[in-house]
């Protein structure tokens, strides 16, 4: 058995974006096909909190889609006023990851500022951890985050 390319998985911050563009075309291709078939179907309010310090204003709202255990979400959060918030921006999700040890779940997306982004859930995690491309702090006063992606549940 031949072992299947992994060269679609982008490399670098530039093919982020284009990466999470294709995560949304899927994401609408499989809930318009397969629309009858969801186990469920919903809005939910996250909670966002940063990795370090606190945010002064922020608001947040987030979409998911389940399929037996495979859950595909799409998040967007704006920080009107950051304050000390800093190192990353904590988004809760609507279910805990699977708990196997070696399996993260990887996120991609863009902000107001056409950056590249990316997000983490690790393994028996109800976090998404939301980083730059290039690992750094992605928020900031007037700053707005759009990610998707899809993780396992237990």
């Amino acid at each position: 058995m031949i072992a299947p390319s992994l060269d679609w998985i982008p490399k670098d911050g530039s093919s982020l974006n284009k990466f999470g563009m294709m995560l949304n075309k899927l994401w609408k291709n499989l809930s318009a096909t397969f629309a009858p078939f969801w186990l469920a179907a919903a809005l939910y309010l996250p909670v966002v909190t940063a990795g370090t310090g606190t945010f002064t204003t922020t608001s947040v709202t987030g979409s998911y889609y389940q399929l037996g255990r495979l859950v595909f979400l799409a998040v967007l959060v704006t920080i009107t006023t950051n304050g000390t918030a800093a190192g990353s921006v904590n988004v809760s999700l609507p279910f805990t990851s699977q708990s196997a040890t070696s399996i993260k779940y990887m996120f991609a997306g863009g902000n107001n500022s056409n950056q590249d982004l990316i997000g983490f859930v690790d393994p028996n995690s109800n976090v998404l951890r939301i980083f730059k491309y290039d690992g750094t702090y992605p928020g900031g006063n007037g700053v707005s985050l759009y990610l998707s992606g899809f993780y396992e549940v237990s």
